[in-house]
């Protein structure tokens, strides 16, 4: 049985379109996600979320709170960042725009760096 190799067709001498025919967007149009929110400071969001605002106040005053840490103005679980409710889908989004995985390495990519219940339960969905 002969194996059949799909080639890409040429764009050569045409204008680039996407899959459904429409031509690309210029560079202009383009948006991404903000990968600057995993570079942000996150104390307005901690301190708004209900779960971490108090951890979040006991780590500034310096107390101690088992488990958990305080690091560059965010809170750290056993070397995780604990991500806040509302930033979780801004978090995927830029974690996805900063590497570009598929969705089984994103799903290991943010297990592994946060921490959030919040974020498992999407993580599950997807």
């Amino acid at each position: 049985m002969p194996i059949r190799v799909h080639r890409r067709k040429s764009t050569r001498g045409r204008q680039p379109s996407d899959r459904a025919g429409n031509p690309a967007a210029k560079d202009d149009d383009v948006s991404t996600p903000p990968v600057s929110v995993l570079f942000d400071s996150w104390a307005d969001a901690y301190s708004q979320d209900s779960q971490w605002s108090s951890v979040y106040k006991q780590l500034q005053k310096g107390e101690y709170v088992r488990n958990y840490a305080l690091y560059k103005g965010k809170i750290r679980c056993k070397g995780m960042l604990v991500v806040p409710k509302c930033l979780v889908r801004a978090v995927i989004a830029a974690t996805h725009a900063y590497s570009h995985p598929g969705q089984r390495k994103l799903d290991v990519l943010c297990r592994r760096r946060f921490y959030s219940p919040s974020l498992q339960k999407k993580l599950m969905a997807e």
